[in-house]
């Protein structure tokens, strides 16, 4: 158990930070208009399919940690898991390198806003 959380770990890490540093970079871009980013995101929702099929994936492994108590589920969930931790990991990486008019910018405002992200994260 302690092995296949540690795989969720190394897996989740870097798929956070990846999805974290888009979207900041994506509201730095949107010179941090909260209605432009609304826009923005509703236009481009497409581009972040994949994070709501992480979070409904989430969602049915949790439940099905307490109503069902075959192990072959929870092997399964946590393989299904960690393939949707590496196709983020993926599509992030490439939508980094395709979407960046300018590089993101380490502003002390986008340093306090992904302190407080990982803060409310933890």
């Amino acid at each position: 158990m302690i092995i296949r959380d540690l795989i969720s770990l190394l897996l989740g890490v870097p798929a956070f930070w990846l999805v974290l540093r888009y979207n900041m970079h994506m509201f730095q871009l949107n010179t941090y208009m909260n209605n432009e980013q609304r826009e923005w995101l509703r236009r481009n929702s497409h581009l972040q399919w994949i994070l709501n099929f992480a979070v409904i994936l989430g969602i049915v492994r949790l439940a099905g940690r307490a109503f069902i108590s075959a192990p072959w589920f929870g092997l399964a969930g946590d393989i299904l898991i960690w393939f949707t931790l590496i196709v983020i990991i993926l599509v992030y990486r490439l939508m980094v390198e395709m979407n960046s008019k300018k590089p993101l910018k380490f502003t002390p405002r986008v340093k306090r806003m992904i302190a407080s992200d990982i803060v409310l994260y933890l």
